[in-house]
């Protein structure tokens, strides 16, 4: 134990070195006048030496710790393995350009996001972990002594995680083709290698390590500036607490100033919105809940509760990262009020010819695809190009109606516009592009480790080396092919996003939440739940997206609910199923041996394995 203390402080003290090495290199290159495209190369160097290292370190030919990291990994480790899980680009992609334009849906979908991993904790941490179940198809196999149930499940699985990795390497790919200039067909595949290499190199070793890297660098990525902002503005440092009346109020405040001007905000200017801006204050509602509740299906989340020391740490591990996940989207919050206001102090009465001195944000980035900003409808790379847009006139006042900022990158460009090196930007573009992969590889990694355990492990305790080989053949498969040929479509990935979500919910959580809390639940029920409400949320789906034309559809409304709010249909009639049939299907014999495998997996011993270790 000491030796392994000791051994984390030093890669502790070695990762916090490497980030005040790069930091300070890039602003010295910065401030030496060496071209930038020199910086962009070693801000590259860096993202794949902190990619990399977790990745080999973490590759396995053990079974045992490919599958469950040999339930070696510390509780602080499964924390940030579980925050980077939830870390979605909902929050990271759009959560400034929600906090500019509608902050009460970032609040929201911050507070669900939380709530989901409350009642995951809470539900799923402790007796998956007590169980000794290595996935949720391994628990679904013994708790119901059945093998179709874990099969169906873990086809669903591939379904929403696929949907979530496509999510998310569509995302990375975008901002590594605008950061680095480079076609997005390259880092497209830049990213899916990638991902690949991190599930498929040392599997749930791998890509816990790589987690940890990164949600690690992104709360320093955050808080750097974040600390800068706040200490500059306010002389108090801690910006979690003094946002709130250095920035918060003083935003709010030249708002309403702007409202009885008549005038436009900041949020008119933010361009990119998803979808979910137009939608009703109850529909924002519904897609919160399903989030929440999509959350609690999550195998990515699940898995890494299996992989806990002990029983008690999978608890531990859960509440961890609520902390963890909670100071993130805290921090993105502040630093997203100081960035408002500072974006206000240097907009309001600014002339397009002092543009060119004193805000360079609007034009540093012309060149880079897709555009960040444009000004007068126009993306210039120089001073001298925005004045032409603006009428040829230096004297132009600048408003916000003239100014639209591609709403997906604000986080990744927060240092520029409040005034910071560029050292800044290029390491909150590492630790976006690091969560993301983290989030794609835990993705690929866990559905094919559930079809895995699903349609080969026929006997428990006899796995071979096979399984390793197949699972990687199938992270290849996934990866490759689902990765180029969806991410070629055009994505709204937050809808997308909650889609994943909904589809989770309406298909998975009646029949877990049943396995682990009510003793009748039958292996009929959960099944036929499952099929019952995919069924009804792909129906749905296809009909009210206008996927599926059929014979009067236009008739066909659903109460006007969007297509990816499905699961308020599905989500009842599937809990109502697995209700009715496990009461008319249920016998006294399998009430008891419910009773008894759930005593179990609850008490509170350190560790009870029901289902025998596989190896």
């Amino acid at each position: 134990m000491i030796k392994r203390k000791s051994h984390n402080k030093k890669q502790i003290g070695a990762f916090i070195i490497s980030v005040v090495l790069f930091l300070s290199i890039l602003f010295i290159m910065e401030k030496t006048g060496v071209p930038r495209k020199y910086a962009v190369i070693l801000t590259a160097f860096y993202a794949i030496m902190l990619s990399v290292i977790p990745i080999l370190r973490g590759a396995t030919t053990s079974k045992e710790k490919f599958f469950f990291c040999d339930r070696s990994i510390s509780a602080n480790l499964n924390a940030f393995a579980i925050t980077a899980s939830v870390a979605f680009p909902v929050i990271l992609m759009n959560g400034v350009a929600l906090f500019f334009a509608k902050p009460n849906i970032f609040i929201l979908f911050s507070v669900s996001i939380v709530v989901g991993m409350a009642l995951v904790t809470l539900i799923i941490g402790r007796p998956l972990r007590q169980s000794g179940a290595t996935n949720m198809s391994n628990f679904f196999e013994v708790r119901f002594n059945t093998k179709h149930l874990p099969k169906l499940l873990s086809i669903i699985n591939l379904i929403g995680s696929t949907i979530l990795f496509v999510i998310v390497i569509h995302s990375a790919a975008i901002m590594a083709s605008w950061f680095f200039n480079l076609q997005n067909s390259i880092t497209l595949l830049v990213v899916i290698l990638a991902s690949v290499m991190a599930a498929s190199f040392g599997g749930l070793s791998s890509t816990t390590r790589h987690a940890g890297v990164a949600v690690i660098c992104l709360l320093f990525a955050i808080n750097i500036p974040l600390v800068l902002a706040a200490f500059n503005i306010s002389s108090f440092p801690i910006g979690h607490l003094s946002f709130g009346s250095a920035a918060l109020e003083p935003g709010f405040e030249i708002e309403r100033q702007l409202e009885a001007a008549g005038l436009s905000s900041l949020g008119s200017s933010v361009a990119g919105l998803p979808n979910i801006v137009n939608w009703s204050n109850g529909h924002v509602i519904i897609a919160a809940i399903c989030i929440s509740l999509g959350i609690v299906a999550m195998p990515t989340i699940s898995q890494q509760f299996a992989a806990s020391r002990i029983t008690e740490r999978a608890s531990i591990a859960g509440e961890r990262s609520l902390i963890i996940f909670g100071l993130l989207t805290l921090s993105i919050f502040a630093l997203a009020a100081f960035a408002k206001i500072i974006f206000y102090g240097n907009i309001l009465g600014l002339t397009s010819g002092e543009a060119g001195i004193e805000m360079p944000f609007l034009f540093e980035w012309g060149n880079n695809l897709p555009g960040i900003i444009s000004v007068c409808q126009q993306i210039s790379s120089t001073p001298e190009q925005l004045v032409e847009a603006c009428n040829n006139n230096p004297n132009y006042i600048l408003q916000f109606s003239d100014i639209q900022i591609n709403g997906p990158f604000l986080l990744a460009v927060i240092g520029n516009i409040m005034d910071m090196p560029f050292a800044i930007t290029a390491f909150i573009v590492v630790a976006l592009l690091l969560v993301l992969i983290s989030i794609a590889s835990s993705n690929l990694f866990s559905l094919s480790s559930n079809l895995i355990n699903a349609f080969y492990s026929q006997n428990l305790a006899h796995t071979t080396s096979l399984e390793i080989v197949l699972t990687r053949l199938i992270i290849l498969f996934v990866g490759f092919g689902a990765g180029l040929y969806l991410a070629s479509f055009t994505l709204d990935y937050t809808t997308l996003f909650i889609s994943a979500m909904g589809f989770f919910a309406s298909s998975l959580l009646p029949s877990i939440i049943g396995a682990f809390l009510w003793n009748k639940t039958t292996s009929l029920a959960a099944t036929a739940s499952i099929a019952c409400g995919s069924l009804i949320y792909a129906i749905h789906w296809l009909i009210a997206s206008g996927t599926l034309n059929i014979v009067n559809v236009d008739q066909i409304d659903f109460m006007g609910i969007p297509a990816e709010l499905g699961a308020i249909i599905a989500l009842p009639i599937s809990a109502l199923v697995l209700i009715v049939v496990s009461i008319t299907n249920s016998t006294e014999e399998t009430c008891e041996q419910s009773a008894a495998f759930s005593k179990s997996i609850f008490q509170d011993e350190d560790e009870v394995v029901i289902i025998k270790n596989r190896f």
